[in-house]
């Protein structure tokens, strides 16, 4: 019985822990996001649908959350 509270607690933590991180990428890709979207959006012909999809797929290669290696020197 006590082994089975023990890993309750443990799955609990480890759940929060997750949704913590979660939360902290997804609060710095939208900071990233807002300093971005008004620079895109002064280049002549951009919209804010382009816009915000150019800055969510920067903010993500910035954050190194691209999946793909880039080149580093």
């Amino acid at each position: 019985m006590a082994a089975t509270k023990i890993k309750t607690i443990a799955i609990l933590f480890i759940s929060v822990l997750v949704v913590m991180q979660c939360a902290k990428v997804s609060e710095g890709q939208s900071a990233c996001a807002d300093g971005c979207k008004p620079v895109c959006l002064k280049e002549e012909g951009s919209t804010a649908a382009g816009c915000d999809k150019a800055c969510d797929d920067y903010c993500k290669q910035v954050s190194g959350e691209s999946g793909g290696a880039g080149v580093h020197s």
